[in-house]
C-alpha cells in the first residue's frame, strides 16, 4: 500500500472579485505529490482579471517555502468557437493578469495554460448572468450588541440560484482630541494649521473570506437578509462613518459545491471526515497527462453586481468607553518644557494639545495616540467617493 502523509495546501484565492487571499486545505496525499499545482481565478466579461498559481507543500513546513508561489505559466482565454486570447502578463508571485474580452453569451469559455511541458484547461462553460443586488442592509437587534451586515438578492430565471459575495470596507476614524497645533520637525517649532491635520483618518479592508449562498433549500428563488459579517459595536469601524461595497457574482452549482467543500476543509482542519482534494479538485484538468492532479475552479460570468451601504455612528448604539488620554498642563507642563526641548518631547511621544502662538505659547500636551489618528492605523488617504468634507 502506498504510504500517505499529511499536507496543507496554501492557496492564493482570488475570491473571484478582489485581491488575493490565503486559504488552507488539510489533505492526505501520496508522498510524490507535494507539488500539486493550485489555480485560482475567474473569467469576468470585459475586464482585466488576475489568476493566482501556486504549489502545495508539506504540513511539516512551519512557514510557506519561498518558492511555493513562484509559478509562471503561459495563460490564455479560450472559447468553444476557437477563440484564443493574447497570453496573460506575469505580475510576479504567481499572479498572471489576463485581459478578458466582451464575452458572447452563446459561447463557452475557459482558460488554457502550459506549465513544465504540460497543458492544462478549465472546463468550457457559457457565461452566467448575475442579477442585481436587492439590498445591502444592517441590523443591531439589541442595544450595544453585535451589528450584522446583510445582503438580499433574487433571480427570476428558472431553477435554483447560487451566489458568491466579496466585499471592500472603508471607514473613517477620529482621534480622541481635536487640535490644530503640531510640532514642525523641519523648524523644530510648534505651529498652527488651518484645520486639524491628524484628527480624521481612513481605514480600508478587502475581505478574504469565502462567502457563498444558494436557494436550494428555500421555497422561493431569493435570498433575504443573508448575514455576511458581524461586528462588535466597539469596533472602530463605527467610530465615525462606515462604508461597505458588496460585490455579487453568480456561480454554478458545481462551483458552489467546490467552495462549500473548501469551507468544510477550513472548519474541519485535521478532522476525520475532512474532504480530500481528490473530492474537491474543481474544474481544471491536465489534458496532456490526465493522471496529473491540479486543484482549482474557474467560473465564467457576464457581469458582477455591486451595492454600497453606509452606516453612521448615530445609527447604532455604541457602549461608552473611558479614555486613557492625559492632559499635561500647568506645573507639570512647565517642568517638562524646562527639562526637555520640543524635539525631545516629540520623540517621547508627546504632542501639543493647545497652543497660542501670539501670547502664552504652549498651553497643554497629550500623548501622540490621542491627537494623531495615523498612530492608530489610519491613513490620510480619503476615498474619492467619501460623502463628507472632512480632511
Amino acid at each position: 500500500m502506498m504510504k500517505t502523509i499529511k499536507y496543507a495546501l496554501y492557496i492564493l484565492l482570488l475570491c473571484a472579485l478582489t485581491g488575493a487571499c490565503i486559504s488552507e486545505f488539510n489533505a492526505k496525499l501520496p508522498d510524490g505529490e507535494i507539488d500539486i499545482l493550485v489555480v485560482e481565478g475567474n473569467i469576468i466579461s470585459d475586464s482585466i482579471m488576475e489568476f493566482a498559481f501556486s504549489k502545495s507543500f508539506s504540513l511539516s513546513e512551519e512557514v510557506p517555502p519561498l518558492d511555493y508561489s513562484n509559478v509562471r505559466v503561459t495563460l490564455r482565454l479560450i472559447g468553444s468557437d476557437g477563440y484564443q486570447s493574447e497570453p496573460a502578463s506575469y505580475v510576479g508571485n504567481g499572479i498572471h493578469r489576463l485581459y478578458i474580452k466582451q464575452l458572447d453569451a452563446n459561447t463557452a469559455y475557459g482558460i488554457e495554460f502550459e506549465y513544465n511541458g504540460e497543458t492544462y484547461r478549465s472546463e468550457l462553460t457559457k457565461p452566467l448572468k448575475t442579477p442585481e443586488i436587492d439590498e445591502v442592509s444592517f441590523v443591531q437587534p439589541e442595544e450595544y450588541k453585535e451589528v450584522s451586515i446583510r445582503v438580499s438578492s433574487h433571480d427570476n430565471t428558472p431553477g435554483h440560484c447560487y451566489f458568491m459575495w466579496t466585499y471592500t470596507e472603508d471607514w473613517e476614524i477620529a482621534a480622541h482630541s481635536y487640535t490644530t497645533a503640531y510640532f514642525d520637525t523641519n523648524t523644530n517649532k510648534y505651529q498652527l494649521a488651518p484645520y486639524p491635520l491628524t484628527y480624521y483618518c481612513w481605514k480600508n479592508y478587502s475581505g478574504r473570506e469565502i462567502m457563498i449562498g444558494s436557494t436550494e433549500k428555500l421555497t422561493e428563488n431569493s435570498i433575504t437578509n443573508h448575514t455576511l459579517l458581524k461586528y462588535s459595536p466597539t469596533s472602530d469601524r463605527f467610530s465615525e462613518l462606515y462604508s461597505i461595497l458588496v460585490k455579487q457574482q453568480s456561480i454554478s452549482k458545481a462551483a458552489y459545491e467546490y467552495y462549500l467543500d473548501k469551507l468544510k476543509d477550513n472548519e474541519g482542519m485535521g478532522g476525520l471526515f475532512t474532504p480530500q482534494p481528490s473530492e474537491t479538485v474543481g474544474n481544471i484538468s491536465c489534458i496532456s497527462t490526465p493522471s496529473k492532479r491540479v486543484i482549482g475552479y474557474v467560473g465564467v460570468v457576464q457581469n458582477v453586481a455591486t451595492s454600497r451601504l453606509y452606516i453612521t455612528r448615530a445609527e447604532i448604539t455604541v457602549p461608552s468607553t473611558r479614555s486613557n488620554c492625559l492632559m499635561i498642563d500647568g506645573d507639570s507642563l512647565a517642568t517638562l518644557t524646562e527639562k526637555f526641548s520640543p524635539l525631545e518631547l516629540y520623540k517621547m511621544g508627546l504632542r501639543p494639545l493647545d497652543y497660542d502662538p501670539y501670547l502664552a505659547g504652549l498651553l497643554s500636551m497629550t500623548q501622540v495616540e490621542c491627537v494623531d489618528c495615523t498612530y492608530n492605523g489610519g491613513t490620510k488617504n480619503k476615498p474619492d467617493f467619501w460623502p463628507n468634507n472632512h480632511k
